[in-house]
């Protein structure tokens, strides 16, 4: 009889955990989906261990927490991962960061901008670089990124019941000519938006004071041993394996772009912040980085939007976490695409 109370008990409190995991908004509620629909299942969750500043050796000291990534479900098998990142300072101690939040896994591929956008980003182009459903999107504007994550934000709230909100004001919406503004502060905003500067870099580093992460070494990480020539390769000094950069990066490449996912990931399970895209980000490059000791984010408009990380195509120099380039928010390159977050407001 003892051991029948148990389980009851046990089972009521599974019942109110994942009752209060759908109000958080967590683990949504399913929707009733027409069996002859595309739409597949909703948001799944699985639980990981966060390895912000810790060895890929040694997790011990992390082992109690755990955190929730989610997987947007989108059309014909399509679907977006993001790993959830805590909040914290910067390893340089330069900024500090108030919220935890997601950031996708993986530069946004073609087949997941293609299941909401169709072939737009192909529109007014006629040469191009890779093409296949897992290889990143490119010739994407910073205004055609930041309405793609309006189209995302809104497609989620259709599926899931939420009210999240657009992080962006677009006027002309769905075309290669399409102009956007940002509506909500970043750091306030409940939908999916591009990170800020601060945000991408942090998530980059993902406890390294180093340049490149390898969770080896003092650092995490090291510099980059040859930093312009493309004919040697280029070693990572961690100070203890000392990897080739080519591990973690595409990179000095003549031919073209790469399907994402197949170098190393970093400590948060992001892959290709170095190399394959740039990847656009919030800030415009009218401020000092970091603009402020919390929560950085340069709004004072400017000529161009910042982007960083490299490209394949890149000298090892550019694959570091420090170089700060921008370009024109109309501008459509071959070299540049994006990643998206979303903060954990819930």
């Amino acid at each position: 009889m003892k051991e029948q109370n148990t389980e009851s008990i046990c089972y009521f409190l599974c019942l109110i955990l994942l009752a209060a995991c759908q109000a958080r908004g967590v683990i949504p509620l399913r929707s009733s989906v027409d069996e002859d629909s595309n739409t597949l299942s909703p948001i799944e969750e699985e639980l990981n261990e966060p390895s912000s500043g810790v060895s890929s050796e040694d997790t011990s000291e992390s082992d109690e927490l755990f955190s929730t990534d989610i997987l947007v479900e989108l059309h014909n098998g399509i679907s977006i991962e993001m790993s959830w990142i805590p909040g914290g300072e910067d390893p340089l101690e330069r900024y500090e960061l108030s919220g935890d939040f997601y950031m996708m896994k993986t530069e946004l591929t073609q087949g997941q901008y293609q299941s909401l956008m169709g072939e737009l980003w192909k529109e007014e182009k006629y040469s191009f670089y890779s093409i296949g459903t897992n290889y990143p999107v490119y010739h994407v504007s910073w205004y055609m990124a930041a309405d793609f994550a309006n189209q995302l934000t809104e497609y989620y709230n259709r599926m899931y019941g939420t009210t999240w909100q657009n992080c962006y004001s677009c006027q002309g919406s769905g075309t290669v000519d399409v102009q956007c503004v940002i509506s909500n502060h970043p750091y306030r905003c409940s939908g999916f938006r591009l990170p800020t500067e601060a945000e991408w870099e942090y998530a980059a580093r993902s406890g390294t004071t180093a340049d490149i992460w390898t969770g080896k070494g003092e650092a995490l990480g090291g510099d980059v041993t040859s930093l312009w020539d493309c004919s040697v390769p280029s070693e990572i000094m961690d100070g203890a394996e000392n990897p080739l950069l080519s591990e973690y990066s595409w990179h000095c490449q003549e031919g073209n772009n790469q399907e994402v996912a197949l170098k190393k990931a970093n400590g948060f399970d992001l892959y290709d912040m170095h190399g394959n895209e740039w990847e656009w980000v919030n800030d415009w490059d009218s401020c000092s980085y970091p603009s402020s000791d919390w929560n950085p984010f340069c709004g004072i408009e400017g000529e161009a939007k910042l982007r960083k990380g490299g490209d394949w195509n890149d000298v090892p120099f550019n694959q570091r976490l420090s170089p700060r380039y921008a370009k024109p928010p109309e501008d459509r390159y071959g070299s540049i695409g994006f990643r998206l977050m979303r903060m954990d407001l819930d």
